[in-house]
């Protein structure tokens, strides 16, 4: 379940790859959150960044943040669950924790 962080210092950007698309949702949100937070207690706010994902159906085509969302682009946005579904659904905790340490662990720099 590794992850690859590729930097390219030029064009300011961070590209993110996945091997388990699975995780991809969850993967993502930790890294938006860990920016945001980042962007509060260090930045004072002053980090700007702009998001794009690549579409699963044309390579080579990137979609903006909000169309991605819109689009429930796969891997990386799920569908809410309904009542129905959610109320079926095996109960999750929502409040899991990993450390730090073991986050980092899992990232593959390139």
């Amino acid at each position: 379940n590794l992850l690859h962080l590729h930097e390219a210092v030029d064009a300011q950007s961070i590209t993110l790859y996945i091997e388990n698309p699975e995780n991809a949702s969850r993967t993502f949100s930790i890294i938006r959150a860990m920016l945001k937070k980042l962007n509060h207690d260090a930045m004072n706010f002053g980090l700007k960044w702009d998001v794009e994902f690549e579409s699963s159906h044309n390579s080579g085509i990137f979609l903006s943040y909000e169309k991605a969302e819109a689009q429930l682009l796969h891997p990386w946005f799920k569908a809410e669950l309904t009542e129905d579904q959610a109320h079926n659904r095996p109960h999750e905790s929502s409040n899991q924790n990993i450390s730090l340490e073991s986050f980092m662990a899992n990232i593959v720099t390139s």
